[in-house]
């Protein structure tokens, strides 16, 4: 029996939910958020990218196990996937700088810190074996990630 292992970092698009979510809701609401000055680096893989890499998998014989790391092949920072995030929601970018040490001493005063955690710590994971062994190329980008994001969050949250 052939076994593939894929590992996804944080998976977006229909039907996405938590902390993701939220910032989409944020960024729809024009709330001013302090995340300007977040300089890290995160991998994402949209669902549709996750979905066509599986396929890929199970009809090409190399992929047999294996174990993959995937994304959509382009880190972005916290403060780029909001400023993404607002170019697909089609609102302006609310985004105001702050040291992230002032958010994590918030955020720990809050007992929050977890939440900062994920918003300024870095995750990338490098998907080149993917790309290069299977010959496999994300059919989506980020931005049309985002952008099907954000039609998603339209249709189920009808108010601004």
């Amino acid at each position: 029996m052939a076994i593939t292992i894929i590992r996804p970092p944080l998976v977006y698009g229909k039907g996405v939910a938590a902390n993701f979510l939220s910032l989409l809701i944020w960024v729809k609401k024009q709330i001013p958020l302090p995340l300007a000055s977040i300089h890290n680096q995160r991998s994402f893989v949209f669902v549709k990218n996750l979905c066509d890499f599986i396929l890929h998998c199970v009809q090409n014989p190399q992929a047999f196990n294996q174990i993959f790391l995937i994304s959509d092949g382009k880190d972005l920072s916290t403060t780029e996937l909001l400023q993404e995030a607002a170019k697909a929601l089609e609102v302006p970018s609310r985004l105001l700088p702050c040291p992230v040490s002032v958010i994590r001493f918030g955020a720990r005063l809050l007992g929050k810190s977890k939440i900062a955690d994920r918003l300024c710590q870095s995750l990338r994971v490098d998907s080149s074996k993917a790309r290069e062994q299977m010959r496999w190329v994300p059919p989506y980008t980020v931005q049309q990630g985002l952008r099907e994001s954000a039609a998603m969050l339209m249709s189920n949250h009808k108010q601004p």
